[in-house]
């Protein structure tokens, strides 16, 4: 029984992540970290090495008739992308992953690509502001800060053009994304970010510190270009590289920084980000920003069955915490999916961690 209503409640129950699991699997051992692993679903697991592969077989008795359509799948755990890319192009592997400045010499390269491109609203990197530290307790100085950046400057030298502006949560349907002229009314403009400051009796230099999450190279590349434009407007910042698990602990969840640059945390729902993070009494309400305006929103969305009217609200909600300058995602990654020529009926949907799109591919020859 819930204590309220969820308007995420049968979205987070058809999550990828949501499992139906046997009491009697988990009483053998306490976990099914070495199985047994017992499912409905189209596939048997038949070998799990979580930095290398995972290998599943056809599960003969699943309930939808002819599927799966192939006896096997591997996933390969490559984490360098020219590796990936290296055993695509040999026939290593039937379909992958490109990400950033790789999937556009792809398409660049590549002539008549079968190729599909999916938005990840949620899933980048994070830029935050700490409200409850000067100079940043007075509003005009965090929209100076956020008129200084041209993230759209950033996704092309940086992610090679595959990333998008977002508010850093994820959403149900591509009409929830703010469109671009709306975001441009509080990002890149850099003269009134200047007379901002002045008007609120700041001098340059400002000093400000950024920590930055030693998440790769697109994460250290953004960073110095938010550097040198808060510089540009009158900032004078410091950028303090911590490691990952200290900005998981400290930074992301602890709230021990000024500014950050990083990733936000894995979440699949919207109400798993709109409420622990934005909400004035949120859990994971670091910036310290409380606005009784934006919480009337969060809470109203967080129960609105009516689709229209949930995107309404949720767009409401996007243009009041940029406003209020200071929570956002200045790149949320747009990732590539291509295959080969053999693979049929790929049609991937990746929205809340789905998977059942991997049953009906089929090889030809």
């Amino acid at each position: 029984t819930l204590e309220a209503q969820d308007a995420d409640f049968f979205s987070a129950l058809a999550d990828g992540h949501s499992k139906i699991v046997a009491r009697e699997a988990v009483e053998q051992a306490g976990d099914l970290r070495n199985g047994p692993t017992v499912g409905t679903g189209p596939w048997v697991l038949e070998n799990s090495e979580p930095r290398f592969i995972h290998e599943f077989a056809r599960n003969s008795q699943y309930f939808e008739a002819d599927l799966p359509l192939i006896e096997n799948l591997r996933f390969h755990v490559l984490p360098e992308q020219a590796t990936r890319s290296a055993s695509f192009l040999v026939g290593v592997l039937d379909a992958h992953q490109i990400e950033g400045s790789e999937a556009r010499d792809y398409l660049q390269q590549t002539p008549a690509p079968t190729a599909l491109m999916v938005k990840q609203p949620g899933n980048g990197l994070e830029f935050a502001i700490n409200t409850d530290r000067p100079p940043f307790d007075d509003p005009r100085v965090r929209l100076a800060a956020f008129m200084a950046l041209d993230p759209w400057k950033a996704i092309e030298e940086h992610w090679g053009g595959f990333a998008f502006v977002s508010s850093g949560f994820p959403v149900t349907e591509p009409g929830w994304l703010m469109e671009e002229r709306e975001q441009r009314r509080f990002l890149n403009r850099p003269r009134d970010a200047k007379a901002l400051l002045q008007d609120a009796g700041f001098t340059a230099p400002i000093p400000v510190t950024i920590k930055l999450g030693d998440f790769g190279d697109e994460y250290f590349a953004t960073a110095h270009s938010i550097n040198i434009e808060l510089r540009t407007v009158g900032f004078a910042p410091e950028v303090e590289l911590v490691n990952r698990r200290t900005f998981g602990d400290d930074v992301w969840l602890g709230g021990n920084y000024q500014m950050f640059v990083g990733p936000s945390a894995p979440i699949s729902a919207p109400n798993g980000y709109l409420l622990p993070v934005l909400h004035s009494n949120g859990v994971w309400n670091t910036t310290g920003h409380a606005d009784n305006e934006l919480d009337v929103l969060l809470e109203a969305q967080a129960v609105s069955l009516d689709g229209a009217e949930r995107r309404q609200l949720i767009l409401k909600i996007q243009e009041r915490t940029l406003s209020q300058a200071y929570r956002f995602m200045p790149a949320a990654r747009t990732t590539l999916w291509t295959w080969n020529s053999k693979v049929r009926d790929f049609h991937p949907n990746f929205a809340g961690f789905e998977y059942i799109h991997w049953s009906r591919v089929w090889l030809d020859g």
